[in-house]
């Protein structure tokens, strides 16, 4: 529905029914998910915030909290990025990657000035999320994070987090791409490296306000400064076909825990 007609909609769409959560199926959606559970379920509500989604304003968002975060910019001319590049130690490795997108389109590595100016005429101004409500047109330059990838899926009730899985990423270079995904690794809480993921996830959490939901935060573990975002998706559930494998591993999945917090 419209910005202001939430209540109306939700009469009609949803006459004889009592409404538990809102819970979003896939990127495009999260913006009016979260505005639908803020205007229908307000003791629920996780407020709005465009940082949940936008690469720029998340890693800002955890910088602000104290967090270890990625050097960044989103420029909106070259002479700016060019200023940027600067900044960063030689040789050259960064990152690339439109400010609202999803499934790695976009995503790139570049190890050359003239690599990054071709790829930011590329991105700035495409069209790439599926969101054109929340679309900011200059792309994001990060510094490129060593180490190994891991994610962690969460679910929050009323801002207790608890971290439902955690898998480590082997992706790398394939047929002419940066980053291809080899396979997701489903990993056990073992050791202090494991829980010291979980906890800097949950402070990401808590950076961009988020306390009702699911949650699926992609991190770096860097050899000096420990844990390092990538992103986080906040809002919905992994995108891998999981449930199989935790139901088996672990005993329970990130689908039946959401229900279970509302």
């Amino acid at each position: 529905p419209p910005r202001g007609y939430e209540l109306k909609w939700a009469r009609n769409a949803l006459r004889g029914l009592r409404l538990e959560g809102v819970v979003c199926g896939s990127d495009a959606g999260l913006a009016t998910a979260e505005r639908l559970q803020h205007a229908l379920l307000p003791y629920r509500s996780n407020g709005e915030n465009p940082s949940r989604r936008d690469k720029l304003l998340m890693n800002e968002a955890i910088k602000d909290a104290g967090l270890e975060s990625a050097m960044q910019i989103a420029p909106s001319s070259w002479s700016a990025a060019e200023a940027f590049l600067e900044l960063l130690p030689r040789p050259l490795r960064v990152v690339l990657k439109p400010r609202r997108g999803q499934g790695g389109l976009g995503v790139l590595k570049a190890t050359s000035v003239e690599e990054v100016k071709y790829y930011y005429d590329s991105l700035i101004g495409a069209d790439v999320s599926l969101d054109n409500d929340e679309a900011p047109k200059a792309p994001v330059i990060q510094e490129f994070l060593e180490g190994e990838e891991w994610v962690v899926d969460t679910v929050s009730c009323d801002g207790e987090h608890k971290a439902v899985a955690l898998w480590r990423y082997d992706k790398g270079p394939a047929n002419g791409a940066p980053f291809v995904y080899f396979c997701d690794e489903l990993m056990p809480m073992a050791s202090e490296k494991e829980r010291q993921l979980a906890e800097y996830a949950f402070k990401v959490l808590d950076a961009i306000g988020w306390k009702w939901g699911a949650a699926h935060i992609e991190l770096k573990v860097t050899p000096s400064r420990g844990p390092v975002l990538v992103e986080v998706n906040a809002g919905r559930c992994n995108g891998v076909d999981f449930r199989m494998i935790v139901d088996l591993c672990i005993g329970y999945n990130a689908y039946d825990a959401l229900l279970d917090a509302y």
